[in-house]
């Protein structure tokens, strides 16, 4: 809905047209989208709506590269995360900051 919203000559939004796009839980507040999405939108606020989803673009992709990293340094560590993983409430994410914080060697905790 945000890029419609970027990407439509200003003054011709259509606010049934944009909530139609949504998605998942939010198709069921479709009136409540449509009300929202009702008004003026300049081209100062497209301008900057257009640099905030630029960033969060932008952050996706560190984040997509830095779980990368993360995936290829924990490779070496893959038999200890599957043991921490095995414990009951410990997920992936729970293991990895275990290692992290921990250390691979567990042998000064008896």
């Amino acid at each position: 809905m945000l890029e419609a919203l970027v990407a439509a000559a200003p003054g011709t939004t259509d606010p049934q047209a944009l909530a139609a796009l949504a998605r998942g839980k939010l198709t069921r507040k479709r009136a409540d989208l449509e009300q929202a999405l009702t008004g003026l939108v300049g081209e100062h606020q497209r301008c900057v709506l257009r640099e905030q989803l630029g960033h969060l673009d932008d952050l996706d992709a560190r984040i997509a590269r830095l779980s990368a990293e993360l995936e290829e340094r924990l490779r070496p560590f893959a038999p200890q995360l599957a043991a921490l993983d095995t414990i009951p409430g410990v997920g992936q994410l729970t293991a990895e900051v275990s290692l992290a914080e921990l250390g691979a060697d567990l042998s000064r905790f008896p």
